[in-house]
């Protein structure tokens, strides 16, 4: 059901018990705003829940929520933190810009498993993220150990926000990622946000240029090799 008016949208199944199973291919499937019937710009949603969502057999992700919340003051999105996103292979963008106009973020995808085996795309996944936020929140504790891009993740992130947390985020088994460049680049400048990433274990010869540059020493960075 959904309310235009308000900018609500939620995706639920009339009859109780029931879900709704998305596609495998779900690019750009939350991005920006909803059409109205003429096709043209209708209201950005200003929440959305996702609860009933069925992604289990989704394999691309990216642009997921590309610009979401968008021109809206504190959109919500309700229902990530039960996704199983275990068959995804192309995370890229997934957050690019979203959140833009919220003054506080808090999720928590804690529950959220990844694939194996495979090659893994994360590039740019919260860049520019919660731009004009005072508070960022995120439960990243996620049993990373795949291979793949982590290219730009985090570029851009809560840019004028004071107060930052990500959890979860140095236990990150990073052993087989092969591109880590501009991952942290001008990362919360304005926050007191600090990373120990020396913890992490990365192979040799891995693409990391710019990886933590404009962030003022608040990152610490992996043993290079």
């Amino acid at each position: 059901w959904e309310d235009k008016a308000k900018g609500w949208l939620c995706i639920s199944h009339p009859v109780q018990g029931y879900e709704v199973k998305a596609p495998e291919d779900m690019k750009s499937f939350f991005s920006g705003c909803i059409l109205n019937s003429e096709g043209d710009t209708g209201p950005f949603i200003s929440y959305l829940d996702v609860s009933h969502l069925n992604v289990s057999k989704t394999k691309n992700f990216c642009s997921c929520f590309f610009g979401f919340g968008r021109h809206v003051a504190n959109s919500e999105i309700l229902g990530l933190e039960t996704w199983d996103v275990s068959k995804g292979t192309d995370f890229s963008m997934f957050f690019f810009e979203a959140f833009s106009e919220n003054e506080e973020v808090d999720l928590d995808l804690s529950k959220w498993h990844f694939k194996k085996c495979g090659v893994l795309n994360f590039d740019s996944f919260f860049y520019s993220f919660a731009g004009h936020a005072k508070k960022v929140t995120l439960n990243l504790n996620w049993e990373m150990n795949c291979a793949g891009c982590f290219a730009r993740m985090f570029c851009c992130f809560a840019i004028n926000a004071k107060e930052v947390n990500i959890l979860g985020i140095k236990n990150w088994c990073v052993s087989q990622v092969i591109w880590f460049s501009k991952m942290f680049k001008n990362f919360a400048p304005n926050s007191n946000c600090t990373l120990d990433l020396s913890v992490w274990k990365v192979q040799e010869k891995c693409g990391h240029t710019e990886f933590a540059q404009e962030t003022f020493f608040k990152i610490k960075e992996p043993n290079w090799r």
